[in-house]
């Protein structure tokens, strides 16, 4: 995944105020404590569970319990990439 390796450029975190409530959902293991800590290091605020007040869900692909909700309630759903 692109997100852990090495990048030329700076890490950035997401503007002060923005509000950022992140949840993630179908990764796992190592991989998604990384996305976890990811989160925390652009300034997010990571959720473990998906309410209707996330600003995003982190998604590996269009599956997983939370997929469906997210979608239904318009939370945006992007992949650890974006």
């Amino acid at each position: 995944m692109i997100a852990f390796k090495p990048q030329s450029w700076p890490l950035r975190r997401f503007a002060p105020g923005a509000r950022m409530d992140i949840a993630v959902s179908v990764y796992a293991g190592a991989e998604r404590a990384g996305v976890v800590a990811l989160v925390g290091a652009l300034g997010a605020t990571y959720t473990p569970k998906l309410t209707k007040t996330n600003s995003h869900l982190i998604c590996r692909s269009a599956g997983g319990d939370k997929y469906p909700k997210a979608v239904r309630w318009g939370v945006r759903v992007v992949t650890a990439e974006w």
